[in-house]
């Protein structure tokens, strides 16, 4: 008899319970409430949601990169077991870069207009390794070669470059210190179709060659279902769903992530009239009770506006928060 057995991937980041409130005169405003999710090694895992839903947020959150008046309010960010929010400043140092790096959303805004390409990917080594400013440039050479790039356009400025070309600098920058985890947000913003392909099947490429895991976040579902492995839908601060990405497609749960798929155009199918999803998205300094998505639910009922519904497991690694799964004990919101 041959007995088969499955490996599970050892844990890189877990969120837990992931709380960011903005400081206002108004009131604090929370943008990211109770996110959890897990990221294993050498996983792609995709954070979508429209604009505004906490998506960059959870990112820089991660990084404890949110400046005021964003602060992390609740829950933690475990690195490998320990407490990202306990870091001192050299534990942060060691942590940014070096074992998880980012990927700034719009290259052109990321890199420096007025400093070469290879003066830029030489700081970032020189800046976290004991080497020379030859073995910097050396290394800085290799990193371009492995994004496809020339190693002569370490002598360009970014405007010599093309929008892809830019795009590739800065994952090679986010490369130079081999890390564990790469945050990708918004990778392909501004960026043709036929060159967002080419740069997320580079990343897929070198993550299958360096074996770094992902956590991809953007608004474009399509692409991250086509590209990642595990995927989380946020809706206003909120996690919606959480499942594969193959399940994601074949059997979404959530009303939210059924609309935002029958808005994606699909060649494969015949021509359907694409579902726009009414309403406007949730303002965050007055959020509705209960489901935040129930104004604009298709199968919203009278629990809704009433009921915080809690993420509930539908199948392995995949869950839902909404009232159409859960059993009546949810939480009551209190008024």
């Amino acid at each position: 008899m041959t007995v088969s057995i499955t490996t599970v991937a050892p844990e890189l980041l877990r969120v837990e319970d992931l709380a960011v409130e903005y400081l206002t005169p108004d009131g604090d405003v929370r943008v990211v409430d109770d996110v959890s999710f897990t990221i294993r090694e050498g996983e792609c895992f995709g954070l979508a949601g429209e604009s505004g839903s906490g998506k960059s947020t959870v990112a820089m959150a991660i990084l404890r990169l949110l400046k005021p008046p964003g602060v992390i309010s609740g829950g933690r960010v475990l690195w490998r077991g320990e407490d990202v929010l306990d870091f001192d400043d050299a534990s942060l140092r060691a942590f940014r870069w070096r074992e998880v790096s980012l990927v700034m959303q719009s290259a052109m805004n990321a890199l420096n207009p007025v400093i070469t390409i290879g003066e830029q990917l030489c700081d970032v080594i020189l800046a976290h390794e004991a080497v020379t400013p030859v073995q910097a440039l050396e290394r800085a050479a290799s990193l371009l070669e492995l994004v496809n790039i020339d190693s002569g356009r370490l002598k360009s400025f970014p405007h010599e470059l093309s929008g892809g070309m830019r795009q590739r600098v800065v994952i090679a920058m986010a490369l130079a210190l081999s890390p564990r985890l790469m945050i990708m947000d918004e990778p392909t913003t501004a960026l043709d179709v036929v060159v967002q392909r080419e740069i997320l099947a580079q990343i897929s490429e070198l993550r299958a060659k360096l074996g770094f895991a992902v956590l991809l976040v953007t608004h474009d579902l399509s692409l991250m279902l086509e590209f990642c492995t595990q995927v989380g839908v946020l809706y206003a601060g909120r996690l919606a769903e959480l499942a594969p990405a193959r399940e994601l497609v074949t059997a979404p749960k959530h009303p939210y992530t059924q609309a935002l798929l029958a808005s994606i155009p699909d060649p494969r199918r015949a021509v359907v009239r694409l579902q726009g999803i009414p309403g406007i998205h949730v303002d965050l300094r007055r959020p509705p009770e209960g489901c935040r998505f129930h104004p604009r639910c298709p199968r919203a009922f009278d629990r809704c506006p009433e009921v915080r519904p809690e993420l509930t497991p539908l199948g392995p690694d995949h869950l839902a928060s909404c009232l159409l799964y859960s059993t009546p004990p949810a939480t009551t919101v209190q008024s």
